[in-house]
């Protein structure tokens, strides 16, 4: 597991902390359809380092085959809905609440899934706005969802903002949660044992799509390469549990959660025993050669195929641009 904090903290915890009585103002009062105007003024104040711009820049052109000018809308769309998900965040918090309209599309996929006498593993796209938006969507339909977080998972990555800032975000996303399970070094095994344990008593577990794991395998998209951790595949194999991919987009003044088809699952072997006779050791044993299973590739290429419709359809709300080598 790689670190998930950088260091104790940093001037940008001291600008957003300057800053959210701003955006809470915004939110409160602000009509939400004047929303879009107010963020185009407000990420101005917030100028991007030119060397990081050109290179997103450059890797949102090549993907996407758009001219510069194109490229650079999209950025400037992405850093606006990165402030609206604050905005959304700090509604919500209020009194009043925040209540977009939300449709929850390719119920029947899960509805079918969860008939399989299994759990569930949800394998949510990192897209800005999803955090809130698609545990929402899952709360007003009836699910239960068990999501794995990191102590990250908010607003900054600092030992300061992990323990002061991001309480703010989870807080108001955990009234949408049956359970948040908090990934760290020290929660490792803990965390998988309890996913693996839902999963096997048939409940809804769902997962952001990342690379933040020691065990992660990089994948053509695009043009470019993107890095996958192979965690939730190791757990859906283990489990017998399907793997359903969810992407978010924009959708009539609103947004649209879409549930997938399952992906592939590779069968799981783990090796002279099973299930929970396996010891500790043998079972990691048999994650590691799983790793180099290609069954395993063939479910992150499966996924990857279906990222890459959604980026042509919605690039300026993913948060991979940034990794994407």
């Amino acid at each position: 597991m790689r670190p998930d904090t950088s260091g104790s903290f940093a001037p940008s915890d001291l600008v957003l902390a300057a800053t959210l009585p701003l955006l809470w103002v915004v939110a409160r009062w602000v009509p939400e359809r004047r929303w879009p105007g107010v963020l185009a003024l407000l990420a101005g104040f917030k100028p991007q380092r030119p060397a990081v711009r050109r290179v997103r820049r450059e890797r949102i052109a090549r993907a996407l085959d758009l001219d510069a000018a194109r490229a650079d809308r999209i950025l400037d769309r992405f850093r606006a809905a990165h402030l609206e998900e604050r905005l959304q965040v700090l509604k919500e918090s209020s009194s009043a609440g925040w209540h977009p309209p939300i449709r929850l599309e390719g119920e029947e996929c899960l509805a079918s899934a969860c008939s399989g006498g299994r759990g569930v593993l949800l394998w949510v796209t990192n897209a800005v706005l999803a955090g809130l938006v698609a545990k929402k969507a899952f709360h007003a339909a009836g699910y239960r969802l068990h999501h794995l977080s990191r102590p990250s998972h908010g607003f900054s990555t600092t030992r300061f903002g992990v323990r002061w800032l991001n309480p703010i975000r989870t807080e108001v996303e955990d009234r949408y949660l049956a359970e948040r399970l908090v990934l760290s070094a020290e929660t490792t095994v803990t965390c998988m044992r309890r996913l693996r344990s839902l999963l096997e008593q048939g409940e809804v577990v769902s997962i952001t799509v990342g690379d933040w794991a020691r065990r992660s395998v990089e994948l053509p998209c695009l043009g470019g390469r993107v890095r996958l951790a192979v965690g939730p595949v190791h757990l859906a194999a283990a489990t017998a549990a399907p793997i359903l991919p969810v992407f978010m987009t924009r959708e009539d003044g609103g947004f649209r959660v879409r549930i997938e088809e399952p992906l592939p699952v590779p069968r799981w072997e783990p090796g002279a025993t099973s299930g929970r006779e396996a010891s500790e050791s043998r079972e990691a044993s048999a994650i590691q050669r799983q790793a180099r299973d290609p069954a395993v590739g063939a479910t992150l290429e499966a996924y990857v195929r279906r990222l890459e419709d959604w980026l042509r359809e919605s690039p300026e709300l993913w948060n991979g641009w940034g990794s994407l080598a």
